[in-house]
């Protein structure tokens, strides 16, 4: 498992032909606008500017490079092997891994090897306290990705916590990487396999949340 956060590079191009003649100047309501050409630079890293890596085989002395923190009684065993970064356990546990500031409109990804039995895993921000955190969530069930959930807290009480799937969304195998696309008020979710990206959630969170806040980004 490799986690990475981008910041996109977006271009959109727009041509609008307007007569500035003032005698043939067309009314607003008849201007015309033709997109010429869009790209989607996320799924491109080449021309991604990086923020923060978690790279296994980069890694030297896990504790203090990327803090981890269990939640339950019970504690994930963390291990780095064959260039990969291993979590496991045989009972109900949840552990989160620190690895960067948060950017409400940066691109974030997991790359996975694997995942076995039931669970979850993707992307908290939190401060430091835990009062406010926005988790997403992309669920394993029979060691096939089973669709994505959203869960938003404030203050320590719980805003939101729903599935935000895709209606077109299938279940199936595990993907070689999960992007979440960050967009200041929203968010969507891709899997990638073999080059192709699939959008498997969605959603708006602007009536519980504006990650835009300056409280946000500083905690």
């Amino acid at each position: 498992m490799k986690i990475s956060k981008l910041l996109p590079i977006w271009t959109l191009f727009w041509l609008s032909i307007v007569n500035l003649h003032a005698q043939n100047a067309p009314s607003p309501e008849k201007i015309k606008f033709v997109r010429q050409g869009v790209r989607r630079f996320i799924f491109d890293e080449k021309l991604a500017l990086p923020l923060a890596s978690l790279i296994p085989e980069e890694i030297i002395g896990m504790p203090s490079m990327y803090p981890a923190k269990h939640h339950l009684p019970t504690q994930a065993e963390i291990l780095l092997k064959n260039k990969q970064l291993i979590l496991q356990s045989t009972q109900e546990s949840q552990t989160s891994i620190w690895f960067g500031g948060f950017n409400p409109f940066a691109t974030y990804s997991i790359e996975l090897g694997h995942l076995e039995g039931n669970g979850d895993v993707g992307f908290e921000f939190t401060n430091q306290e835990k009062t406010s955190q926005f988790f997403i969530k992309i669920l394993f069930l029979n060691n096939q990705i089973a669709g994505v959930q959203q869960k938003i807290i404030s203050q320590g009480k719980t805003l939101s916590e729903k599935a935000i799937t895709n209606k077109g969304f299938k279940k199936g195998g595990v993907p070689q990487k999960i992007i979440l696309q960050m967009l200041g008020s929203g968010l969507t979710v891709f899997a990638q396999s073999e080059e192709q990206v699939i959008p498997i959630g969605q959603s708006d969170f602007s009536q519980y949340l504006d990650l835009r806040k300056k409280e946000c980004l500083n905690t």
